[in-house]
């Protein structure tokens, strides 16, 4: 399945709304298919932004599993940087609740 989070989130993706709105449309596919996220046209990010729409995606898998199931296509060289940082902290966070 393929989103493109300009047509959700617009050419910011910054709000926690934005992000609650991709995170909804990855969650009801996710666990059946690969779901992509096609940045084309989305210029700024935040990490609120990713942390709602994908960072939280780890309390329902493992890291693995994401890596599997989720690709970003078309996201800036700062925008992956951004999402690797939030990937890694929502790790920290969702490890240090199961133990």
């Amino acid at each position: 399945m393929r989103i493109p989070v300009a047509e959700i989130a617009g050419r910011n993706a910054v709000s926690s709304k934005a992000g609650e709105a991709v995170y909804k449309a990855i969650i009801g596919s996710i666990d059946v298919e690969t779901v992509e996220l096609d940045f084309i046209g989305v210029e700024i990010f935040s990490t609120p932004f990713f942390n709602l729409a994908i960072g939280r995606l780890l309390e329902r898998m493992s890291a693995d599993m994401l890596n599997q199931r989720l690709q970003v296509v078309n996201l800036t060289p700062l925008g992956f940087s951004t999402l690797r940082r939030v990937i890694d902290n929502a790790k920290r966070h969702y490890s240090g609740l199961a133990t």
